[in-house]
């Protein structure tokens, strides 16, 4: 058989399992990600950019002072007098809000504000973390496909010799040598197609992760603690998920905007004041060199009529704290909803294991009784290969539902709000 032009890692890349720790192979796939991934760090930065929403509020709490300084220069004749001035102003300004409740508000509702969006980041992290998962037992798995492809061709190479050499012994038909062929050709299809399909898990780690996969692998075991776990344990769970809270937090900041608009009502106070020096001030053409000047003023400003703006704010503000409240509720229901059928589908894809594993045990059986049989002249040649094909399909399929049983912990990890780095981790 001619090996595929296409790129395939060497197949002794994979170390034994018993010799790696998945788990800290993946934590570091993880770290990865959270450093190279762009979704990540666009969830960076947005959060980044959010959180200087507190300083700004809180600088309209905080005086303000300004300085400048102003050149002039006047000249003016009336006859034979002349007159010319040329002064220069100093001056300092502060403004001081000193009772502005709406600003206040503002200031106490930048903080959940600020609080969603670091939710929002985890819950960020939650789905790369996931999508490290998928590429990371994708790769195992193609791996592990391919590798058993190729060690199903070399099982149907040694059957197409056999089959030749009995043929050429009279003991089979040239139609049980062109069988042979044809399954021989059919192994060969089903290695290139696992070659293309490790090529692919490859790119699709390295667009996730950041680099290739490393040369060594092992299957991760994060999330068997959840192999017991209680339904209504991982609801209270779900309860605190990031989407979870961020929105909890949405709901606390339309609270605020109530609040905020019914300040509107309430009266402002701001102090003013300024302190100045103009230099070589002049008048009717004496110089009086410099002088100083301050001023303070307290202003107080009511409201006593804004044609019904104010009330219109506050109505449109409960109705959005309302529709805040919907969406917590909605996404209470959700998040529910994908827990219990992440919990479902784990223990769905535990079973399928153990019928696939009874399948394949009964595969190999029936495959070593077909063999024998062959070998004194009681079943075909076909017979044997559709007994070879029948046990390579059970252990495709075997090795694809263990993978998917692993990646169902992931999934259920991520519906309680538990794939965290922190989690993870264990800090």
């Amino acid at each position: 058989m001619q090996e595929s032009m296409a790129s395939d890692p060497a197949p002794e890349s994979m170390a034994p399992a018993a010799e790696l720790d998945g788990n800290a192979m993946f934590l570091e796939a993880a770290r990865l990600a959270m450093a190279n991934n762009p979704q990540m760090r666009n969830a960076d930065y947005t959060l980044e950019s959010a959180r200087e929403a507190i300083p700004t509020a809180r600088a309209s709490l905080l005086p303000t002072i300004e300085g400048s300084v102003a050149f002039s220069h006047s000249y003016a004749k009336y006859g034979v007098t002349r007159t010319q001035s040329d002064p220069t102003a100093l001056t300092l300004s502060l403004t001081q809000a000193l009772f502005n409740r709406q600003a206040w508000i503002s200031y106490d509702q930048s903080k959940p504000n600020v609080a969603a969006y670091e939710h929002d980041h985890t819950n960020t992290e939650q789905a790369v973390i996931m999508r490290v998962a998928e590429v990371y037992l994708g790769y195992l798995e193609a791996q592990s496909v391919r590798d058993l492809a190729r060690s199903n061709l070399a099982v149907i190479e040694s059957n197409l010799k056999a089959t030749i050499a009995r043929f050429e012994a009279g003991e089979l038909t040239r139609t049980d040598v062109s069988q042979a062929r044809a399954r021989l050709a059919s192994a060969q299809a089903d290695l290139e197609k696992g070659i293309n399909g490790v090529n692919v898990s490859a790119a699709l780690y390295r667009e996730v992760v950041g680099q290739a996969p490393p040369k060594v692998m092992a299957a991760p075991t994060i999330g068997h603690q959840m192999d017991d776990a209680n339904l209504d344990q991982l609801f209270e769970k779900a309860d605190i998920r990031p989407d979870m809270m961020a929105q909890g937090e949405r709901v606390h900041v339309a609270e605020k905007s109530v609040d905020f608009e019914k300040a509107g009502h309430w009266p402002t106070a701001t102090l003013s004041g300024s302190l100045s020096r103009t230099l070589h001030a002049e008048t009717g053409g004496n110089d009086l060199g410099s002088y100083d000047s301050h001023s303070l003023t307290v202003t107080v400003t009511a409201p006593i009529y804004e044609g019904g703006a104010t009330e219109s704010g506050v109505r449109g503000a409960r109705a959005d704290l309302e529709a805040q409240r919907a969406t917590y509720d909605q996404l209470k229901l959700q998040a529910r909803r994908e827990v219990e059928q992440a919990l479902l589908d784990m223990r769905s894809a535990d079973a399928v294991v153990a019928s696939l594993e009874s399948a394949l045990k009964a595969a190999r059986d029936a495959l070593a009784g077909v063999r024998d049989e062959f070998n004194v002249g009681a079943r075909t040649a076909l017979d044997l290969l559709d007994a070879q094909n029948e046990a390579f399909s059970a252990e495709t399929n075997l090795i694809q539902a263990r993978y998917n049983a692993e990646l169902a912990r992931f999934s259920l990890l991520s519906a309680t709000g538990q794939l965290t780095m922190a989690e993870l981790e264990g800090r």
